[in-house]
This record gives C-alpha cells, sequence and structure tokens, in this order.
C-alpha cells in the first residue's frame, strides 16, 4: 500500500514538473518574444529619428525672394508677385553635396487642399521608377491658401521616405486667379503661368497632380528645346479653350 501511495506521488511530482517546465518554457518564449519585436520597434524608431535629423525646414529660400524682387517693379507682375509667399523648403542635410553627384530634375506641381492624395501617388511614381543611384528630384509646389498643415506633413512624409532622391519647396499662391477658375479649371491650374516668374530655374518639368510616370525622366529633362520656350504635346480636345474665349485647333495640354 505504502509502495502504491509513492508511485502516485512521484507521478504527481512528475505532472508538476512537467506542467512548470511547460509554463517556464513558454515565459521564455514569451521573454525573448518581447525582446525581438522591442528591438525590432527600437531600430525603426531610431531609423526613423535619423531620417527625421537629416530633414531641413528652411526658412528663408534666397532665390525666390531674389525672383521676386526682379519683378516686383513690374506693374504688371507686381499685382500677382505681392500675393505669392514662400511657404518652406524641406529638404535633406546634405542635399547639395547629393545633388552634385545625381542628375537633379527640377519638377513644378499645383496643389488645393482636395488633390494631395492624386499628388502623392503622383510623386511617388516618379520616385518609384526614377534610377535611385543617379537621379534627384526638386518639387516646387505651388500651393493653394486653403492648404493645411497636415497635407504639408502628408507630402513632407515622402522627403522622409526618399531622403536620398527628393526635396521639396513649397510656396503659397495666395489669392491668385482667384476670380478665374470655374469647375473646368481650378484656381490652382492657373499657377503654372507664374512659375517662370517665381522660380529661377533653367528647365522645369510640370506635370498635373494626376499624372502617373512609369519610367525615369531623366530623358525627358534632358530634350533639346531647339530655341523654344515650352515643349508640350497637343490634346485631343482643341475645344476644351473655348470657355477662354480663345479659337484654336493647337492646344497644347500641359
Amino acid at each position: 500500500m505504502e509502495k502504491k501511495n509513492g508511485n502516485n506521488e512521484n507521478k504527481r511530482k512528475s505532472a508538476i514538473f512537467l506542467k512548470v517546465n511547460k509554463y517556464v518554457k513558454l515565459i521564455i518564449f514569451l521573454v525573448i518574444f518581447i525582446i525581438i519585436i522591442v528591438d525590432l520597434k527600437i531600430n525603426f524608431y531610431g531609423e526613423i529619428l535619423n531620417i527625421n535629423k537629416a530633414i531641413i525646414e528652411s526658412k528663408y529660400y534666397k532665390s525666390f525672394y531674389k525672383m521676386k524682387r526682379k519683378f516686383i517693379k513690374d506693374s504688371i507682375l507686381k499685382h500677382y508677385i505681392e500675393q505669392i509667399s514662400f511657404i518652406k523648403h524641406v529638404y535633406n542635410k546634405n542635399n547639395e553635396f547629393i545633388k552634385k553627384k545625381k542628375n537633379n530634375i527640377h519638377i513644378c506641381v499645383s496643389l488645393n487642399d482636395r488633390y494631395v492624395y492624386p499628388l502623392l501617388v503622383s510623386i511617388e511614381s516618379v520616385l518609384i521608377n526614377c534610377n535611385k543611384q543617379n537621379t534627384y528630384m526638386t518639387y516646387y509646389i505651388l500651393c493653394a491658401p486653403d492648404l493645411k498643415e497636415i497635407t504639408l506633413f502628408k507630402l513632407k512624409s515622402l522627403v522622409y521616405k526618399y531622403p536620398l532622391n527628393l526635396e521639396m519647396i513649397f510656396y503659397n499662391m495666395g489669392n491668385n486667379f482667384m476670380k478665374l477658375y470655374d469647375r473646368r479649371v481650378s484656381q490652382a491650374a492657373y499657377y503654372r503661368l507664374l512659375a517662370p516668374i517665381i522660380l529661377d530655374i533653367k528647365k522645369i518639368i510640370y506635370l498635373d497632380g494626376d499624372t502617373l510616370t512609369l519610367k525615369d525622366l531623366n530623358d525627358m529633362y534632358k530634350l533639346d528645346f531647339h530655341n523654344n520656350y515650352i515643349l508640350g504635346f497637343l490634346d485631343y480636345l482643341s475645344g476644351g479653350v473655348d470657355h477662354l474665349g480663345l479659337k484654336s485647333e493647337k492646344y497644347i495640354k500641359y
């Protein structure tokens, strides 16, 4: 009888040992799992912090103010120029060094607050399909006055994502063309008319915010203008300018 009780006691102790052993292993596994997750998060946020440290929001953009001073004396342009202000310049600390080592492509876009998501897709399509080793994009974003701070933050997130290939320069276009826009043509669509005045750039690509880019833009940027001021393509809807009082069979869309 005592022997039987002894066997039962041993079995009970073995069962307790196995159970404790099982929980110990589970606790060890959970601890290791938590350490891995914490480590990954630390590395992830560490990288984000490092990228953030590499981003500068300039309060002064010399080129814009130089052009503004140049054209503010013009009696016709003064009305437009006075309404434009520089918002901010977001770029990588080493952007000047990077630009020297890469092909720098200048791109201009217009934006109102309702159009931010198409523009985010458009800009990312350019960056996804560019040669990241050799191409650096400078985006000049002409903004409607309704632009919110959260919209700027969403756009700036792309600079964090592509710090070696992208910088952005923002302009508040004020009330320019406020009375001209209608359902077919937004106020922001007219901003491109002022781009040659406020941007001190020899050559620039203008892209609509809903444009998808499927290949590197270097070939387009290097096209020879042959003394032409603008290169564009003809729209198949030549009647698209009738409401502006223009009659032409040749209508350059962009």
